[in-house]
């Protein structure tokens, strides 16, 4: 499995890294199990595509902060989803 720099999850690993695709296979299981309980149209969409391997959006505003411009002007860069490469949980 790719190593990916979620703080979380790389957090709770940082002494056993290879407790990392475990947690995250976790989230890939709550993620179902919530889509079992509560989804709705617009939630099993959006959490099926990551299950899939769609990239999660990240606020890149760090630039911003340098040139002191607001935070409304970030961009959003795609990181690669871990949940794409746990198969199934």
């Amino acid at each position: 499995m790719a190593q990916f720099n979620w703080p979380l999850t790389a957090q709770l690993s940082a002494l056993r890294p290879s407790l990392e695709p475990r947690l995250w296979r976790i989230v890939g299981h709550q993620l179902h199990r919530y889509l079992t309980q509560h989804g709705n149209p617009n939630a099993t969409r959006r959490i099926n595509a990551l299950l899939s391997g769609a990239p999660f959006p990240a606020k890149a505003n760090l630039i911003n902060r340098f040139y002191k411009r607001p935070d409304r002007d970030a961009s959003y860069l795609p990181l690669p989803s871990p949940l794409a490469y746990l198969g199934d949980a």
